[in-house]
């Protein structure tokens, strides 16, 4: 978890999907990851929205 943390963090993944090809991991148990850490955020394609989105940095 602590790699797909840091390419979440470098934005070297963007996506549910990608971390789910990078990590082998399921989308719940990424989406949970990522609610559990709300520093992190990821586009969820699915759903069509970004998870832990904020205005941070947003003009």
């Amino acid at each position: 978890m602590d790699n797909l943390r840091k390419a979440i963090e470098k934005m070297d993944i963007v996506t549910v999907d990608a971390a789910v090809k990078y990590s082998g991991l399921s989308r719940k148990v990424i989406l949970d990851f990522i609610h559990e850490n709300p520093h992190l955020r990821i586009f969820d394609e699915q759903e069509q929205h970004w998870v832990n989105e904020n205005v941070d940095g947003h003009c």
